[in-house]
């Protein structure tokens, strides 16, 4: 649906109203429910391994007092029509706003490689998992929805690109968008349409900044989740 590196960062833009929920995040939770998705095997769109893994979503969001919907729907890709499935949880607040966390669950197809993607889908699953189970029975300020996603890895890239520029072009809330590496001329366009847009290079910090650097990267988010709360408008606008 989205290219992950620029989407999840925009999405973690609006975390500023769930950073004590986020503090109570267990890692260890998180890693066990990252070690169930990862023990599925690889996870392509279409495989019945996928289709294990969604149960397994399903199964633990339903613990979580969470309002779930499925987004079953069938795309066009380059290995032709592919069934896929968006799994959101949404969590309702008492603000009118909202703030949106993703991630992707399926895996990249590789033949004749048995890629399971540990700090990829995994790891977000993991990580989505563990912020419900927190988020479970919780009285929050805002709509929270955590999305599950698929589709990313088996659209076409440009019909994929064309989704993405169309999207990016609607975004009105507060951006930080963190890249390890030198950002693409075309990248760094597309984020100039996106007003008041932070961008900012770590060079040498790859693909994860979050997990080569992580106390550098925590406290450039409090920072900015800080900014945001203070400017951010009394009447409830939708994000």
């Amino acid at each position: 649906m989205f290219r992950a590196q620029a989407f999840l960062i925009t999405l973690f833009s609006a975390l500023f109203s769930m950073s004590a929920y986020a503090a109570g995040v267990s890692g260890a939770s998180a890693l066990e429910f990252t070690r169930h998705a990862v023990g599925f095997g690889p996870r392509p769109s279409g495989s019945e391994a996928n289709r294990q893994l969604q149960a397994y979503i399903l199964t633990e969001l339903k613990k979580c007092k969470c309002q779930v919907t499925e987004d079953a729907f069938t795309p066009q890709t380059p290995k032709g029509p592919i069934a896929m499935k968006n799994i959101l949880a949404k969590f309702p607040g008492k603000s009118g706003r909202a703030v949106v966390i993703t991630g992707h669950y399926d895996t990249k197809l590789f033949p004749g490689r048995k890629f399971v993607g540990a700090s990829d889908g995994g790891s977000s699953t993991g990580l989505l998992l563990g912020l419900a189970r927190v988020l479970a029975g919780q009285c929050i300020r805002q709509d929270l929805v955590l999305g599950y996603w698929t589709e990313l890895l088996q659209t076409d890239p440009e019909a994929l690109q064309t989704r993405i520029d169309r999207l990016v072009a609607t975004i009105c809330t507060p951006v930080l968008a963190i890249f390890g590496d030198q950002i693409a001329s075309s990248e760094r366009l597309r984020l100039t349409r996106t007003l008041g847009a932070e961008v900012e290079e770590w060079i040498g910090s790859g693909h994860f900044v979050h997990l080569n650097d992580p106390d550098r990267f925590v406290s450039r988010l409090l920072a900015f989740a800080a900014r945001c709360e203070a400017t951010a408008p009394s009447a409830p606008t939708p994000v």
